[in-house]
């Protein structure tokens, strides 16, 4: 299983504790890393991921504009493709985009001082790994798996999906941090986000077929 959170609904389905290993996905940490400290970034917000109601993009949109509308002086840049993009239109202060390949998205992270992803349902997205081994800090709602794995109290504000009010103040929070706040909590994302790479997954892989599959 991916982490923490899914280990606990397998141990809620029954499964004993020694039959459950963590470290089932991975971002390419060699595309996502961090080129500049969060202090040398500009006051931009990036989400990524599909336009579509699971995501929460709508409400997205309408905290950054309130935020916007208060006088908060950032950039949202939103990425992706979905049934809800059309509902999704550019205003001042936010950029649609599409897709990019996973070069472009990384350069994006690392011009973003947070990756925000306040979704209904998330299991373990790969975004947000992506995002933390880029240094950013992340804003998640309560229902994305991998708090567990990369959100502390340093470099993460967990919000509640169904309130946008939460999530104006988390992009407060993220424009208020000092220089020296910021650069430690990247360090926090970069720090955690390292627990997890294509190298750690394959060994994982190998113990697995070497633990059930010896004659092979």
């Amino acid at each position: 299983v991916p982490g923490a959170s899914a280990r606990r609904l397998m141990r809620a389905f029954g499964m004993p504790e020694d039959r459950i290993t963590t470290g089932l996905y991975s971002a390419d940490t060699e595309v996502f890393a961090s080129v500049r400290p969060l202090s040398q970034r500009p006051v931009q917000f990036a989400f990524v991921g599909q336009f579509i109601e699971r995501k929460n993009v709508r409400r997205i949109r309408d905290a950054f504009a309130g935020f916007h509308h208060a006088g908060g002086a950032a950039t949202l840049v939103m990425q992706g493709s979905g049934p809800l993009q059309s509902e999704i239109t550019p205003a001042d202060g936010l950029v649609i985009e599409r897709f990019g390949e996973p070069r472009r998205l990384a350069n994006l992270l690392n011009q973003s001082r947070a990756i925000v992803l306040p979704s209904i349902e998330d299991h373990w997205p790969l975004a947000v790994h992506e995002a933390a081994a880029c240094g950013c800090l992340l804003i998640l709602s309560e229902a994305v798996g991998s708090i567990p794995e990369f959100a502390t109290q340093a470099n993460a504000r967990v919000v509640r999906a169904s309130r946008t009010d939460d999530l104006m103040e988390a992009f407060r929070w993220a424009v208020s941090l000092s220089g020296a706040a910021l650069d430690a909590a990247g360090k926090v994302s970069e720090d955690r986000a390292a627990a997890f790479s294509p190298a750690r997954w394959a060994t994982l892989f190998c113990d697995l077929c070497d633990r059930y599959l010896p004659e092979r």
